[in-house]
């Protein structure tokens, strides 16, 4: 085993001091090699500790060992802080590598953490406390790369992600895979691609239209969408789907007409069949939003649609078409006190139990009161003057000649309507056509009584 030397050359005979010589030499040349350290120790003195298998540098206050290396030619370092790695650069003393603890790896930069790796394998970027494989702390900014291509088993997952300038030979910046090499999700030239099976679903283009079932958006002035499908919640049976059309300004300042949005009916040229738009219907303040619906079509040989009806902030409905597309063939519609569309009938087919009308019935219709009033419903003008029947005095007469209110309609803090049962229902409206059958009764019996007193004047004056 080479010597360890003190470093002093001892004055003595010629072979002797020859013989100190060489052994000096022996020991610088061999690094001071032993099992136990040198006897006598220097600032930045080497030794090979052959018991640690580890090449030492004696520190500058000559009181320890700094290890630098195993013998087989590992390299070691010590394990440093953040502030002060055991890896670091001669002219950033707080930039490079240190050891936080047993099997975990700490980069720092300027004194503060930047990659932390923890005995589990887990990497954090701007975190040392990482939540999973790969954990992107409080980090900000884009995270870039080169080609990258993950592989798993037997299947290759593959995402490339393009230049990041703007090149006439990078149409693609980013690319997902799925095994047999077909795109599932790109990012290219600023569309957003779905496909599925190598066929494109939907893509969000660089003017941020999302186009579903194709790739280009429509020409015309409304440029919509193929297909938009939207699913509520499904881990909770108390949330439906929403859709939200929004317009991009506060509310507060909206006056009647102001457009809050549109659905359009195109073909994939732009051309609109139908729209449904949502308005303002008053003048707009704070928490005071009157608004309308209007449905429009196109006719048949015009090219934009028109207004067909309307429905206003108080719920009244215009339906413009109505007034002046009447028929003699169609059955009455009606509107019921409950506030439901239905139509009148009179085919048999609808009836059951069918027996003539009693005399009895028709006679108590002559003790209805006709009477003259004014209106105070709102949409009446409360100056003009009105004939009719006061339907709870009908009601008495005979109760199927009215409409009668079995239900209470109101709504709640959210808009919705409720809708209550009355306990005791209340005649609303006269049903006036139901006065038909009664007076062609009468008038069928005065009728004859008119016929028999003629024949009797007849026979009378014949004599």
């Amino acid at each position: 085993m080479a010597p360890q030397a003190d470093g002093v050359i001892a004055n003595a005979s010629g072979a002797a001091v020859r013989a100190d010589l060489n052994n000096q030499l022996a020991a610088l040349f061999t690094n001071h090699s032993g099992a136990t350290e040198p006897a006598t120790t220097y600032a930045y003195q080497w030794w090979a500790d052959t018991t640690a298998n580890q090449l030492k540098l004696r520190s500058g206050d000559n009181l320890s060992w700094i290890t630098i290396q195993e013998l087989d030619g590992t390299m070691l370092m010590e394990d440093g802080t953040v502030g002060a790695p055991g890896l670091a650069f001669a002219s950033d003393l707080d930039t490079g590598f240190y050891r936080p603890a047993d099997n975990e790896l700490g980069i720092a930069t300027g004194g503060t953490n930047a990659v932390y790796i923890d005995d589990a394998q887990q990497v954090g970027i701007g975190t040392t406390a990482p939540a999973g494989t790969l954990d992107v702390g409080a980090v900000s900014g884009a995270i870039t790369a080169g080609d990258l291509t993950v592989t798993t088993g037997s299947t290759t997952a593959k995402v490339t992600i393009g230049r990041l300038s703007s090149t006439s030979n990078d149409s693609t910046g980013f690319r997902v895979r799925d095994r047999i090499d077909r795109d599932v999700l790109t990012v290219d030239a600023g569309n957003f691609v779905y496909s599925q099976s190598g066929s494109e679903r939907f893509r969000c283009d660089s003017s941020g239209r999302l186009l579903v079932g194709t790739s280009s958006a429509p020409s015309g002035s409304v440029s919509q969408y193929a297909k938009l499908s939207v699913v509520g919640n499904t881990s909770s049976a108390a949330n439906g789907a929403y859709f939200t059309i929004g317009r991009g300004s506060a509310g507060s300042g909206f006056v009647s007409g102001t457009d809050i949005g549109q659905i359009f009916w195109t073909d994939n040229a732009g051309a609109e069949f139908a729209s449904i738009a949502g308005a303002a219907d008053g003048t707009c303040g704070s928490g005071d939003y009157p608004g309308r619906l209007t449905f429009s079509t196109t006719a048949d040989g015009a090219s934009s649609p028109t207004e067909r009806m309307i429905i206003r902030q108080d719920g009244t409905t215009q339906i413009f078409a109505v007034y002046t597309a009447t028929t003699g063939a169609a059955a009455n519609v009606n509107v019921d006190v409950n506030g439901y569309l239905t139509r009148s009938t009179s085919s048999i087919k609808y009836k059951t139990s069918v027996e003539t009308l009693e005399d009895q019935y028709a006679d108590a219709l002559l003790q209805c009161r006709p009477v003259w009033y004014r209106s105070l419903s709102e949409k009446d003008n409360p100056e003009w003057g009105w004939w009719g029947f006061i339907a709870e005095e009908v009601a008495e007469i005979d109760p199927r000649l009215v409409h009668w209110k079995t239900q209470e309609v109101t709504f709640d803090e959210t808009g919705s309507a409720v809708t209550t049962d009355l306990e005791t229902p209340e005649p609303e409206g006269v049903q006036y056509d139901r006065f038909v059958p009664h007076l062609l009764n009468l008038i069928k019996r005065q009728k004859e009584q008119i016929e028999a007193m003629e024949a009797r004047l007849s026979a009378l004056e014949a004599q």
